[in-house]
């Protein structure tokens, strides 16, 4: 009786653990952190703003082949839209590949929305994969938009 609790507890503690280091313990979504953005005073129309953003995805799904799909999201606070950024795929389609690295992309101008002769935002960012999921969201510090 005592052998056959001990190899039911083995089981068990065998289960639990790989259990514990299934692969879906992985996020599926990327990670991402802002790293640089080029300019937070810039003339309107004028000025693209530079950002150099940092991920991490464990599935590799970033970017897509098609240049009409967007894969990076820019949420200016000023506006309910996203803006959205087409990446080149980082891994070929159906590769599960953990990969990490920066992204720099050029934003299109600012421009200001009334008749004053500066206006500040905030840029929100976001990355999506092919699988859908969606990235953590990070926000630039505040950005100031000059008429010339």
């Amino acid at each position: 009786m005592m052998n056959r609790i001990t190899h039911t507890a083995v089981a068990l503690a065998c289960m639990a653990m790989l259990h514990g280091c299934k692969k879906d313990d992985l996020s599926e979504a990327p990670v991402i952190s802002l790293e640089i953005v080029s300019d937070y005073s810039v003339v309107e129309y004028d000025n693209a703003i530079e950002v150099t953003i940092n991920y991490e995805d464990h599935q590799g799904d970033i970017g897509t082949t098609d240049p009409d799909e967007h894969s990076l999201y820019v949420s200016d606070e000023r506006f309910a839209e996203l803006d959205g950024y087409h990446i080149d795929p980082l891994t070929p389609d159906q590769q599960s590949l953990h990969v990490r690295g920066s992204l720099r992309v050029s934003l299109r101008p600012l421009f200001i929305m009334d008749t004053d002769s500066t206006e500040t935002t905030r840029l929100t960012f976001e990355l999506r994969d092919r699988a859908g999921n969606v990235s953590n969201r990070v926000m630039s510090e505040e950005i100031t938009i000059v008429k010339e």
